[in-house]
Protein backbone atom coordinates (compact mmCIF):
# COMPACT_ATOMS: atom_id res chain seq x y z
CA UNK A 1 0.00 0.00 0.00
CA UNK A 2 2.88 2.51 0.87
CA UNK A 3 4.63 2.12 -1.87
CA UNK A 4 1.45 2.36 -4.17
CA UNK A 5 0.43 5.79 -2.27
CA UNK A 6 4.27 6.68 -3.52
CA UNK A 7 4.18 5.85 -7.02
CA UNK A 8 0.84 7.68 -7.19
CA UNK A 9 2.24 10.78 -5.70
CA UNK A 10 3.13 12.64 -8.99
CA UNK A 11 -0.62 11.59 -10.01
CA UNK A 12 -2.46 13.26 -6.83
CA UNK A 13 -0.18 16.10 -7.16
CA UNK A 14 -1.66 17.15 -10.85
CA UNK A 15 -5.65 16.24 -9.48
CA UNK A 16 -5.13 18.58 -6.80
CA UNK A 17 -3.15 21.25 -8.80
CA UNK A 18 -6.21 20.92 -11.70
CA UNK A 19 -8.73 20.82 -8.66
CA UNK A 20 -6.75 24.07 -6.91
CA UNK A 21 -7.12 26.12 -10.20
CA UNK A 22 -10.93 25.28 -10.57
CA UNK A 23 -11.54 25.93 -7.20
CA UNK A 24 -10.27 29.59 -7.61
CA UNK A 25 -13.68 30.18 -9.90
CA UNK A 26 -16.34 28.87 -7.71
CA UNK A 27 -17.68 31.28 -5.08
CA UNK A 28 -19.23 29.10 -2.40
CA UNK A 29 -18.03 28.83 1.16
CA UNK A 30 -18.74 25.74 2.21
CA UNK A 31 -16.99 24.06 -0.79
CA UNK A 32 -14.10 26.91 -0.24
CA UNK A 33 -13.61 25.79 3.42
CA UNK A 34 -14.02 22.06 2.23
CA UNK A 35 -11.17 22.39 -0.01
CA UNK A 36 -8.55 24.31 2.50
CA UNK A 37 -9.15 20.92 4.60
CA UNK A 38 -8.62 19.00 2.06
CA UNK A 39 -5.17 21.17 0.34
CA UNK A 40 -3.89 20.28 4.39
CA UNK A 41 -4.70 16.88 3.86
CA UNK A 42 -2.39 17.14 0.75
CA UNK A 43 0.34 18.44 2.25
CA UNK A 44 0.13 16.39 5.49
CA UNK A 45 0.81 13.65 2.58
CA UNK A 46 3.72 15.36 0.70
CA UNK A 47 5.34 15.45 4.01
CA UNK A 48 4.66 12.16 5.14
CA UNK A 49 5.98 10.44 2.12
CA UNK A 50 8.85 13.24 2.21
CA UNK A 51 9.43 11.65 6.12
CA UNK A 52 9.09 8.63 5.55
CA UNK A 53 12.06 7.97 3.25
CA UNK A 54 14.22 9.14 5.95
CA UNK A 55 12.24 6.98 8.03
CA UNK A 56 10.75 3.70 6.85
CA UNK A 57 9.98 1.64 9.65
CA UNK A 58 8.28 4.42 11.33
CA UNK A 59 4.36 2.09 11.30
CA UNK A 60 2.71 5.31 13.14
CA UNK A 61 3.36 7.55 9.97
CA UNK A 62 2.47 4.81 7.70
CA UNK A 63 -0.86 4.46 9.64
CA UNK A 64 -1.31 8.63 8.90
CA UNK A 65 0.00 8.10 4.88
CA UNK A 66 -2.65 5.14 4.92
CA UNK A 67 -4.97 7.02 6.31
CA UNK A 68 -4.68 10.71 4.64
CA UNK A 69 -4.31 9.03 0.79
CA UNK A 70 -7.68 7.72 1.25
CA UNK A 71 -9.13 10.62 2.68
CA UNK A 72 -7.84 12.93 0.30
CA UNK A 73 -8.84 10.02 -2.64
CA UNK A 74 -12.33 10.68 -0.98
CA UNK A 75 -12.04 14.16 -0.99
CA UNK A 76 -11.05 14.35 -4.56
CA UNK A 77 -13.41 12.14 -5.98
CA UNK A 78 -16.55 14.61 -3.95
CA UNK A 79 -15.00 17.60 -5.79
CA UNK A 80 -14.95 16.41 -9.08
CA UNK A 81 -18.48 15.15 -8.91
CA UNK A 82 -18.83 19.05 -7.57
CA UNK A 83 -17.69 21.06 -9.80
CA UNK A 84 -16.45 19.45 -13.02
CA UNK A 85 -19.77 19.64 -14.40
CA UNK A 86 -19.99 23.31 -14.21
CA UNK A 87 -17.10 24.13 -16.39
CA UNK A 88 -17.02 23.85 -20.59
CA UNK A 89 -15.58 20.76 -21.19
CA UNK A 90 -13.18 22.25 -23.69
CA UNK A 91 -11.92 23.47 -20.62
CA UNK A 92 -10.29 20.23 -19.54
CA UNK A 93 -8.66 19.58 -23.25
CA UNK A 94 -6.30 22.69 -22.72
CA UNK A 95 -5.93 21.86 -18.79
CA UNK A 96 -4.55 18.56 -19.91
CA UNK A 97 -2.01 19.42 -22.30
CA UNK A 98 -0.10 21.32 -19.37
CA UNK A 99 2.14 19.00 -17.04
CA UNK A 100 2.60 19.58 -13.79
CA UNK A 101 5.18 22.57 -13.68
CA UNK A 102 2.61 24.95 -16.05
CA UNK A 103 -0.43 23.47 -13.82
CA UNK A 104 1.17 25.00 -10.63
CA UNK A 105 2.38 28.35 -12.77
CA UNK A 106 -1.36 28.81 -13.95
CA UNK A 107 -2.52 28.49 -11.00
CA UNK A 108 -0.28 31.05 -9.22
CA UNK A 109 -0.73 33.36 -12.31
CA UNK A 110 -4.40 33.40 -11.82
CA UNK A 111 -3.72 34.26 -7.93
CA UNK A 112 -3.99 37.67 -8.43
CA UNK A 113 -7.29 38.03 -10.46
CA UNK A 114 -10.02 39.51 -8.85
CA UNK A 115 -13.02 39.49 -11.53
CA UNK A 116 -12.39 36.35 -13.72
CA UNK A 117 -15.60 37.54 -15.82
CA UNK A 118 -14.35 40.70 -16.95
CA UNK A 119 -10.76 39.36 -17.35
CA UNK A 120 -11.04 38.77 -21.24
CA UNK A 121 -11.60 43.10 -21.00
CA UNK A 122 -8.55 43.31 -19.37
CA UNK A 123 -6.03 41.85 -22.11
CA UNK A 124 -4.77 44.59 -24.31
CA UNK A 125 -6.09 43.68 -27.78
CA UNK A 126 -3.07 45.31 -29.47
CA UNK A 127 -1.19 43.08 -27.46
CA UNK A 128 -2.71 40.15 -28.27
CA UNK A 129 -2.77 41.21 -32.22
CA UNK A 130 1.19 41.75 -31.78
CA UNK A 131 1.55 37.81 -30.36
CA UNK A 132 -0.58 36.46 -33.72
CA UNK A 133 1.38 38.51 -35.68
CA UNK A 134 4.54 37.43 -34.79
CA UNK A 135 3.53 33.81 -34.89
CA UNK A 136 2.42 34.19 -38.81
CA UNK A 137 5.56 35.63 -39.43
CA UNK A 138 7.40 33.17 -37.38
CA UNK A 139 5.33 30.28 -39.72
CA UNK A 140 6.13 31.76 -42.51
CA UNK A 141 9.54 31.75 -42.19
CA UNK A 142 9.74 28.72 -40.52
CA UNK A 143 7.39 26.42 -42.42
CA UNK A 144 8.47 24.31 -45.61
CA UNK A 145 6.00 24.90 -48.39
CA UNK A 146 4.08 21.52 -47.80
CA UNK A 147 3.71 22.44 -44.12
CA UNK A 148 2.17 25.97 -45.28
CA UNK A 149 -0.92 23.92 -47.09
CA UNK A 150 -2.25 22.95 -44.06
CA UNK A 151 -2.54 26.24 -42.15
CA UNK A 152 -5.55 28.61 -42.52
CA UNK A 153 -3.40 31.99 -42.58
CA UNK A 154 -6.88 33.73 -43.52
CA UNK A 155 -8.12 32.62 -40.48
CA UNK A 156 -5.23 34.24 -38.80
CA UNK A 157 -5.40 37.40 -40.89
CA UNK A 158 -9.04 37.67 -39.88
CA UNK A 159 -7.94 38.05 -36.26
CA UNK A 160 -5.56 40.23 -37.17
CA UNK A 161 -8.20 42.99 -38.59
CA UNK A 162 -10.69 42.55 -35.81
CA UNK A 163 -11.58 45.55 -33.68
CA UNK A 164 -12.59 43.07 -30.39
CA UNK A 165 -11.53 40.47 -29.43
CA UNK A 166 -14.32 38.19 -27.87
CA UNK A 167 -14.09 35.05 -26.11
CA UNK A 168 -14.54 32.54 -29.19
CA UNK A 169 -11.88 34.54 -30.66
CA UNK A 170 -9.11 34.49 -28.17
CA UNK A 171 -9.95 30.66 -27.99
CA UNK A 172 -9.24 30.73 -32.06
CA UNK A 173 -5.81 32.16 -31.24
CA UNK A 174 -5.36 29.18 -28.44
CA UNK A 175 -6.28 26.86 -30.84
CA UNK A 176 -3.92 28.00 -33.46
CA UNK A 177 -1.04 28.43 -31.19
CA UNK A 178 -1.83 25.09 -29.51
CA UNK A 179 -1.87 23.48 -33.98
CA UNK A 180 1.37 25.31 -34.76
CA UNK A 181 3.68 25.10 -31.21
CA UNK A 182 5.07 21.79 -32.84
CA UNK A 183 6.78 23.63 -35.28
CA UNK A 184 8.22 26.41 -33.34
CA UNK A 185 8.91 24.47 -30.17
CA UNK A 186 12.43 26.12 -30.05
CA UNK A 187 11.50 29.54 -30.28
CA UNK A 188 11.62 30.65 -26.31
CA UNK A 189 9.49 34.09 -27.27
CA UNK A 190 6.47 31.94 -29.05
CA UNK A 191 6.69 29.80 -26.52
CA UNK A 192 6.30 32.01 -23.49
CA UNK A 193 3.59 33.60 -25.58
CA UNK A 194 1.65 30.39 -26.34
CA UNK A 195 1.76 29.62 -22.42
CA UNK A 196 0.35 33.08 -21.64
CA UNK A 197 -2.36 32.76 -24.28
CA UNK A 198 -3.15 29.15 -22.98
CA UNK A 199 -3.79 30.66 -18.93
CA UNK A 200 -5.64 33.31 -20.23
CA UNK A 201 -7.59 30.95 -22.15
CA UNK A 202 -8.21 28.50 -18.95
CA UNK A 203 -9.15 31.34 -17.20
CA UNK A 204 -11.96 32.99 -19.39
CA UNK A 205 -13.12 29.66 -20.16
CA UNK A 206 -13.57 28.79 -16.38
CA UNK A 207 -15.50 32.01 -15.84
CA UNK A 208 -16.61 32.72 -12.09
CA UNK A 209 -18.73 30.24 -10.78
CA UNK A 210 -21.64 31.30 -8.08
CA UNK A 211 -22.72 28.00 -6.76
CA UNK A 212 -25.79 27.83 -4.13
Amino acid sequence: MINLIIKEEEKITRQVLILDILMDHIKNTYLQEKWIFTLKTYNNLKNEIKELNNNQDNQLLKNYLINDYETLNQMISEFKEDIYDLFNPSLFLLIDSLNNQLLNELSIYQKNITNYNSYIYNIPIEKTKHQVLLLKNKLIETLSENDKKYLNYNMIDDILNKDIINIETYIMICQIYKKTIKYLKEDITINEYYKEIIFNSIIILSGEKNVQ
